[in-house]
């Protein structure tokens, strides 16, 4: 529970970072951009987080079930500089990461109550389950790598 939690707290700030700097920039290297793509130029941003900012944002959310340990391997707080790179406009929904699982591509997720409906964006999927989808989804070739939680995975 633990891990999950701070994954999800990890993916959603992750993406608000991601978000800020996605549209109207140009595609990587004058590629063109993928359709249902967008570009993100490249640039440096601060990652991690202290374990009591962690822990307190945490609390927000959960309340209790937070254990401040859980975000040790946060920290240290540094700077990443990332090269430009695509990724999807939108959050992959419940609903198409479903249809990867229906065809034994990807594993079941873990579903939350009142977030996990078929057009909500679909949550408690592994790094390499993420992974799985993209190569089934055939967008597998628009990515050197999976950037954690980015326009693909929202947890």
């Amino acid at each position: 529970m633990r891990a999950k939690i701070l994954l999800a707290l990890v993916c959603v700030m992750g993406l608000a970072v991601g978000v800020g700097h996605v549209f109207g920039q140009e595609a990587p290297k004058g590629k063109p951009v993928p359709p249902g793509m967008v570009s993100v130029p490249s640039g440096e941003f601060t990652m991690g987080l202290s374990a009591d900012d962690g822990f307190k944002e945490c609390q927000k959310f959960y309340g209790d079930k937070c254990i401040r340990e859980a975000f040790k391997d946060e920290e240290p707080v540094h700077k990443v500089y990332l090269d430009a790179y695509f990724i999807d406009k939108y959050e992959v929904t419940q609903g198409e990461y479903d249809k990867c699982v229906a065809v034994g591509k990807c594993k079941a997720n873990q579903k939350m109550d009142g977030v996990s409906g078929p057009r909500q964006p679909v949550v408690m999927v592994s790094w390499e389950d993420a992974g799985s989808y993209c190569s089934w989804a055939g967008e597998a070739e628009h990515r050197h790598r999976l950037p954690l939680c980015g326009g693909l995975i929202t947890l």
